[in-house]
């Protein structure tokens, strides 16, 4: 496997791990200071969203890749941008399925990839 698809496989895990409430794998792949922006703009540190995932106010029920659209890479940072239909009830919100254009950064720390920052919008 490329580092490129190392990538997009560390993401699909994140996925994963979401859906299946599994917060420790969530937190061995996020960096310490790991930001998540929603769509809505609200910036979310990764203990209040990891607390939120386990206590069910953010629920994800399935999610679907449509297409990357963008993988940069270098030797310590890497982008990756995918479109994503992702079913989820947010905040009490009643389940709906979400057209989510995530642009996820990494960074390579220790020699390991981490998701460092990923910010969420529509499309």
């Amino acid at each position: 496997m490329t580092e490129m698809e190392d990538l997009i496989q560390l993401f699909k895990t994140c996925q994963q791990a979401m859906i299946d409430q599994n917060t420790e794998q969530i937190e061995k792949i996020l960096s310490h200071e790991m930001q998540l922006i929603h769509m809505t703009g609200y910036l979310q540190s990764k203990e209040e969203w990891l607390s939120d995932i386990a206590n069910g106010q953010m629920r994800y029920y399935s999610a679907k890749n449509k297409a990357i659209q963008e993988l940069s890479l270098n030797e310590h940072q890497a982008q990756l941008t995918t479109l994503d239909y992702v079913r989820a009830s947010i905040w009490g919100s009643p389940a709906q399925t979400w057209p989510l254009k995530t642009q996820v950064s990494f960074e390579k720390i220790n020699g390991q990839w981490l998701i460092s920052k990923q910010v969420a919008s529509t499309f």
